[in-house]
């Protein structure tokens, strides 16, 4: 059998292995101070290594006599090599230069045999793909002793010990360098096996890591594995292992290896998100650790001072970890700490003269400077360009912004809210009463303008990301919605705009108003819906530009400006249903336009007069951009067969958003065509995509069935404005010898609302948060789900009071009181006060980072879906059946039409729960790389419970 070599570097200690003719040689292990061996003796060993059989030289024969008599470490002294971590390069550097002098250096089959190592020195259960086929399966008992899994991860420095420090300090120096030179290590065709030897040893550390402050710190120790000369294979030393923990800590293991876990979530994070999730929470828990029960490693493992003592002590560590944890996460509190401390970092002199598995100020130097250089670049950015004042200045705080400059804002919303809600709930009446249109195109035309509102709003948002800004966009929209009010004042003022009265008291000769009239209706009603979009979409956001979220003080004020914007929503909202309406019916329609009008003027008054006063955040792009360039991108190239490894798209190693398997078709909008390179247009976006904007797509996909589930809830509720408002006017509506207007019905819609919202925060949150032990109490998706039934409910209820109220006025001419409505309006508002909250958190808290401003447009292109398909299905009704939604309802049969919404909503709901149960959040946690939930072993005493899992060693696939 031919000698095989394996050259060994872990750490201070090196080994050089020649295995073959049934023994195993040890040539050198280095535990003294450097000596230059002399050129002979290393040609010597070198060619030994190197060859397919050993030289016969009388002086070899006797070294090798010599050690297999006497296996103490101290009779080995061929060789003494320095301590510092890249010796074992230097081997291989004079072997080229003596070998091969004129041969030009090939760093790609350097890199190869770099990485070929780690798989020598693999300790476990070997994978079907080693390389090295001479190696198998080794320390498979680990761990059993002491009733833990610790099988795996490596051998330190061609020992059988497993040392946690410099495996650790390993795993993240070799993460680092696929972070850093991902790309040149892919085209090396070597980014496998790099990700390979990164997992085999975070799988260890994962399972090394049994509780939040247990860490298995060593497997075997030097003393009794350096007397003893076998191969990993047939070792029968103690293969004890020794922990850190609350008592014993070890505050430099748990800060590198808390180091090591972050860097790799970093390189797994766009290959498998769900493993560099775990790795994540290990890499955050042996941190807090770490910091929290601070102690040398060296100290608490005694075994391990004559090998791996620490000189720098463990802050460097912590330091170390928490610029990592700060880079895998953005969590500003790990900067804070580093920068805290920045006491610690060393200075010019011993601190970064060495960068090694003990002293980490020089890595730990450059991070922090790459990392602080780029944070201050992010900061002139948005100083420069993103938040100016009115002349496009950097923002002066104490001049700008704030308060006085928000309250300003609010007006805009308050007025708003009047002229939508004064408009929307009363206009029914004005259709079927003064217009002489039916119920059923009537409530058409309260949906359609409805729906209107809220898909401009769409547009609204797209024209200030994209070119206007917020500024612009609320002003002149706010100056569209004050012209469309006051076109629809004149309209309703004006006897030519309306046809004239019923000649019939029971209203069945009337004339129905003209294309002529209805033209001007129209026109009006959707020049309010255009500027009532953009000032939905845009003001909440407007409002809070003016405040500083970084500064304390003002990220406080915004919480309430955030609650002040839906008080005047509600004040806007309940001022129209009650006053609004009731001068509209009383007084006027003019005199209730007017006033709307009016308002909405002075709004816009006051909003221009604060322009010296706000800051003004320019405009960023629109996410839809994003959406459309890359569905456009992916169905252009759909000829193209995707590559065969996601990393052959575009930007991959530059994306923070991790790669998902699902909706891959998308993907090709990030391949590099021929035309790209060709052309040298990677980076332009309209030729290709990057990984991240693909995978931002895909998440924005992966929200449609969830968005499409939510639809019919705002039909429900679009019905609360159209029949139930006309139902109102076939019923006793006096209060005494107050008469209610059927237009201030919603009033109990709203006064809903505003209760269960109080219900949800009071009450069902804090309950639900000790029953699930949830933050949150109840998920976003469960409260889409319950505001879902409440619909239902309602429109059964709804059906139930029709019926009764028809066969009172039908059967017994009796005219029931108007209060049997609350119930529906009840229920319904109920339901808003789950199904908004829900939708909203969802959206916001499923869209992509980048897209956040696109959450609100989701959330809106719902209601404005549920108004249209309201109009929609009473158009279908009207055609198929006409019986149910005829003019006069007390001859119709409406009940009938709110059955249908409550089977559909079931049908729907039933729906939703297959969707919801499929969707996974984002911040979901899964325990296994493979993305599949596992049950995790129970512990006790620090000690895995042999009754409840089956720890089966043999069988234990430690790769994964």
């Amino acid at each position: 059998m031919a000698a095989i070599p394996c050259v060994v570097d872990h750490g201070m200690d090196t080994k050089i292995h020649a295995y073959g003719y049934d023994q195993c040689v040890t040539v050198c292990v280095c535990k003294e101070p450097f000596k230059k061996p002399s050129l002979p003796l290393l040609l010597l060993l070198l060619f030994k290594i190197y060859s397919s059989s050993p030289p016969e030289n009388p002086f070899w024969r006797r070294r090798v006599k010599e050690m297999k008599m006497n296996k103490s470490y101290q009779h080995c002294r061929m060789l003494k090599l320095p301590r510092f971590p890249l010796h074992c390069s230097v081997l291989l550097m004079l072997f080229t230069i003596f070998s091969t002098p004129s041969q030009a250096f090939d760093y790609a089959d350097a890199l190869s045999k770099s990485l070929l190592y780690f798989e020598a020195q693999r300790s476990g259960r070997l994978p079907y793909n080693q390389r090295v086929s001479w190696r198998h399966h080794s320390g498979l008992t680990d761990g059993l002793e002491q009733g833990v899994d610790l099988v795996g991860g490596y051998y330190d420095a061609g020992d059988h010990v497993k040392f946690g420090l410099p495996m650790a300090f390993t795993v993240t120096m070799l993460s680092w360098g696929v972070i850093e030179f991902g790309q040149q290590i892919e085209l090396a065709g070597e980014m496998e096996h790099a990700l390979e030897a990164i997992k085999w040893g975070a799988d260890y550390f994962s399972k090394a890591h049994t509780r939040p402050n247990v860490l298995w710190a060593e497997v075997g120790d030097g003393d009794t594995d350096h007397y003893c000369w076998q191969r990993p294979e047939d070792m029968t030393t103690s293969r004890r292992g020794y922990k850190i923990d609350e008592k014993n800590p070890g505050s430099d293991l748990a800060g590198e290896t808390a180091a090591a876990m972050a860097a790799a979530s970093i390189v797994f994070r766009k290959i498998n998100s769900h493993y560099s999730h775990l790795l994540l929470q290990h890499a955050q828990e042996l941190f807090e650790f770490g910091d929290k029960y601070r102690g040398k490693y060296d100290t608490s493992v005694g075994v391990v001072k004559n090998y791996y003592e620490s000189v720098s002590g463990f802050m460097d560590e912590l330091l170390w970890a928490a610029l990592w944890l700060y880079k895998a996460t953005d969590n500003e509190d790990y900067l804070k700490y580093v920068i805290d401390k920045a006491h610690c970092f060393g200075g010019i002199g011993w601190a970064i003269t060495e960068f090694s598995w003990d002293v980490k100020y020089a890595g730990l130097q450059i991070i922090a400077s790459k990392v602080l250089i780029d944070s201050n670049a992010d900061k002139d950015a948005a100083n420069n360009g993103e938040v100016v004042d009115f002349r496009g200045n950097p923002v002066d705080k104490t001049r700008t912004g704030g308060w006085f400059a928000a309250g300003r804002i609010l007006g805009s919303e308050l007025s708003e809210r009047i002229v939508v809600m004064g408009i929307s709930v009363n206009l029914v009446t004005y259709l079927v009463g003064d217009l002489h249109l039916s119920s059923s195109k009537s409530a058409n035309c309260v949906s359609n303008f409805m729906g209107s509102l809220n898909l401009l709003g769409l547009l609204g948002g797209f024209l200030a990301d994209a070119k206007l800004g917020r500024y612009l966009t609320v002003a002149i929209s706010a100056s569209i919605c004050a012209l469309g009010v006051t076109f629809l004042t004149l309209t309703t003022s004006l006897h030519s705009m309306r046809p004239p009265p019923c000649s019939d008291p029971r209203k069945q000769q009337c004339i129905e108003a003209s294309s002529g009239q209805l033209a001007m209706l129209y026109i009006s009603l959707y020049t309010i819906a255009l500027g009532g979009g953009g000032i939905k979409s845009n003001v909440s956001g407007f409002g809070s530009d003016q405040f500083d979220n970084s500064d304390p003080k003002e990220e406080k004020a915004m919480v309430y400006f955030f609650n002040r914007f839906y008080f005047c929503i509600s004040m806007g909202s309940l001022f129209a249903v009650t006053v609004l309406v009731y001068i509209q019916d009383n007084v006027g329609r003019g005199w209730g336009y007017g006033i709307s009008a009016g308002t909405m003027i002075i709004a816009l008054t006051v909003l221009l007069s604060g322009t010296p006063l706000y800051r003004y955040k320019k405009p960023q792009g629109s996410p839809l951009t994003i959406v459309y360039r890359v569905i456009f991108l992916a169905l252009k190239k759909r000829s193209l067969p995707l590559p065969s490894k996601p990393n052959m798209l575009n930007g991959f190693y530059n994306s923070k958003v991790p790669h998902t398997e699902k909706f891959r078709w998308v993907e090709k909008a990030a391949i590099l065509d021929d035309f790209a390179i060709a052309n040298d247009n990677q980076n332009n976006p309209w030729i290709v995509s990057t990984v991240s904007e693909v995978e931002e797509v895909k998440m924005v996909l992966k929200l449609i069935p969830i968005w499409c589930t939510c639809i019919l809830f705002w039909t429900v509720y679009s019905q609360m404005n159209t029949f139930s408002v006309e139902q109102g006017t076939f019923m006793n509506r006096k209060i005494g010898t107050f008469e209610v207007p059927s237009g201030s019905m919603p009033f109990f819609l709203f006064s809903s609302i505003l209760l269960f919202t109080s219900l949800n925060e009071r009450v069902f949150v804090p309950l639900a948060r000790k029953i699930t032990g949830q933050t949150q109490g109840i998920a976003s998706l469960q409260r889409v789900g319950a505001g879902l039934i409440f619909s239902v409910v309602g429109m059964v209820v709804s059906g139930i009071v029709e019926k009764q109220r028809r066969e009172s006025f039908v059967v017994h001419n009796k005219i029931i009181s108007a209060f049997w409505l609350v119930p529906q309006f009840f229920l319904v508002g109920a339901g808003e006060a789950f199904a908004y909250v829900g939708q909203l958190e969802f959206f916001i808290r499923e869209a992509p980072e980048r897209m956040k401003s696109m959450s609100t447009g989701l959330f809106l292109a719902t209601l404005s879906m549920g108004y249209f398909v309201s109009s929609l299905l009473v158009s279908i009704v009207n055609t198929v059946n006409g019986s149910w939604l005829r003019s006069n309802l007390n001859r119709a049969k409406l009940e009938n039409f709110y059955w249908m919404l409550a089977v559909m909503g079931m049908i729907n709901f039933l729906v939703f729960l297959i969707v919801a149960r499929r969707h996974q959040y984002k911040i979901q946690h899964y325990n296994s790389s493979n993305g599949q939930l596992v049950e995790l072993p129970c512990w006790k005493d620090d000690k895995l419970d042999l009754k409840e899992i089956k720890f089966d060693i043999e069988a234990k696939e430690v790769a994964g």
